[in-house]
C-alpha cells in the first residue's frame, strides 16, 4: 500500500489500479515527469522530477520521512509496487 502525502501534509492511502503503479498513474499523483528517490531499503520517494524549477512548495511531511528536502506532492511506495 502506497502513501500520497500533499504539501500540507496530508496523507492518503493508494493503491495501484493493476499489480504495479503504471507510469501513468505515478505521473497523475505527482503532477508530471517522476523522479524516484530512496528512502530506506524497502520505501521509495515518487516526485516530480520538474518540482524544484517549478517552485512547488515544500512538502515538510516527506521531507522528514526521507531525510532530505522534497517538493510537491510525494507517494511513497514500496519497492515491489512499482515495475
Amino acid at each position: 500500500m502506497a502513501m500520497l502525502i500533499s504539501v500540507d501534509g496530508e496523507q492518503t492511502v493508494v493503491e495501484p489500479k493493476g499489480a504495479t503503479f503504471s507510469l501513468d498513474e505515478l505521473q497523475e499523483y505527482v503532477g508530471g515527469f517522476i523522479e524516484i528517490l530512496p528512502i530506506d531499503a524497502d520505501r521509495m520517494a515518487v516526485a516530480n522530477d520538474e518540482g524544484r524549477i517549478r517552485q512547488m512548495p515544500m512538502n515538510p511531511v516527506a521531507s522528514k520521512a526521507a531525510g532530505y528536502l522534497l517538493v510537491g506532492p510525494i507517494l511513497v511506495v514500496s519497492r515491489g509496487e512499482i515495475a
